[in-house]
């Protein structure tokens, strides 16, 4: 490595690194319990039902606490009007919350109390709840100690989005697409809201036959998010004019995810009837083939899937829907007809291009081809 090109990376260090200000200190979980009854805890009850431990990972965890075995640090972050969101740590403080018998759902009411099963350790937990546990073994849990890092509203602005990412990307259980969905709750959750009410649609839904552990692993979110980025466009071109070298399809994604909410002109309401008037006219003219390749030998659509006929099919489809509507025989055609062995279509795929590019180049030929000859 030449001295140059250390000079080069010490100024990118300096250049990139983060201005954050932070405050650590361990907090009782008795303590905890009061901030969170009062409000001064933003524990984001949308979270509690997207990502759900099951009740043996709460039993496990209540078990380490009981056993004072260690526990990650909680990362909150302090807005603006002293309010600690939680960064990274919702499901410990929702299962401290529920074993307490004072977890909120979305609409703001109380959840059952966590009965426990049985730990590894401590095989009498089994079917206990918080309010079984004798006086001295209660003022023992709630004196139990948690490790706060709170981050202070004085840091950047986006310092909340970039802990999360790093936090949540080192050893995770949670696929690409479920911290996708962590990243929408935490910088809007409205925007979680239709992402999770349009990826569920029915019409969507038909023209995507998934397999159910596709669908357990959110896949049909990723169709979705896919979706927005070819009719949105902007921030596919954007990402590929500044990672011309790199730039992984994931990351573009998120990317979408944040321009999306933090556009205050993004109008959900539009693209969500366009979306709907799409898959209904997809839906109701091939259906659960639409995305896999026609066979003209045989007159049929085989195979599975194909995420490269998605990307060519829906932004023109979705650009021309109205005119397609009143002409479906000609839509039907049309895909149909998409030239896979010879053509543009072919040419793009010949290449082997990166994703993000090929993306790029479907999205341009899918409008042109879609495009009515009037």
């Amino acid at each position: 490595m030449s001295t140059s090109q250390v000079e080069l990376l010490k100024k990118q260090i300096n250049d990139l690194s983060y201005d954050i200000y932070v405050d650590a200190y361990p907090i009782s979980i008795g303590e905890l319990h009061s901030l969170y009854k009062e409000g001064d805890i933003n524990l984001k009850a949308e979270y509690q039902r997207v990502f759900k431990w099951s009740p043996e990972q709460k039993t496990k965890f209540i078990e380490s606490l009981l056993l004072e075995l260690p526990i990650p640090p909680i990362f909150l972050y302090q807005d603006e009007n002293a309010l600690w969101e939680v960064v990274d740590g919702i499901q410990r403080l929702s299962t401290i919350f529920e074993f307490l018998g004072c977890l909120q759902d979305e609409q703001g009411n109380t959840t059952s109390e966590l009965i426990l099963t049985s730990a590894p350790k401590l095989t009498y937990l089994e079917n206990l709840k918080y309010n079984d546990f004798s006086i001295d073994l209660k003022r023992t849990f709630k004196k139990s100690k948690l490790d706060l890092i709170i981050i202070s509203k004085k840091s950047k602005k986006d310092i909340k989005l970039e802990v999360f990412r790093r936090l949540n990307g080192f050893g995770t259980k949670l696929n690409r697409q479920e911290l996708r969905n962590a990243l929408a709750l935490l910088l809007k959750p409205d925007l979680f809201k239709f992402i999770e009410a349009m990826s569920n649609t029915s019409s969507f839904l038909n023209c995507l036959p998934l397999k159910s552990p596709e669908i357990d692993n959110k896949k049909h979110y990723e169709y979705f998010i896919r979706f927005l980025t070819v009719v949105e466009k902007s921030t596919l071109f954007d990402f590929i004019q500044t990672n011309r070298s790199s730039g992984l399809l994931d990351d573009l994604f998120d990317k979408t995810i944040e321009n999306i909410a933090t556009n205050i002109n993004f109008n959900t309401y539009k693209l969500q009837i366009n979306f709907i008037k799409t898959f209904e006219l997809l839906d109701s003219t091939i259906g659960e083939d639409v995305f896999k390749k026609y066979d003209h030998s045989t007159h049929k659509h085989k195979g599975r899937i194909s995420e490269s006929l998605f990307e060519m099919i829906t932004p023109g489809v979705y650009k021309y829907h109205d005119y397609y509507s009143n002409n479906p025989d000609e839509l039907i055609k049309k895909i149909q007809d998409i030239p896979l062995k010879d053509g543009i279509y072919s040419k793009t795929m010949s290449t082997n291009p990166r994703a993000i590019d090929r993306m790029k180049q479907l999205v341009n030929i899918s409008e042109e081809y879609f495009a009515p000859n009037e």
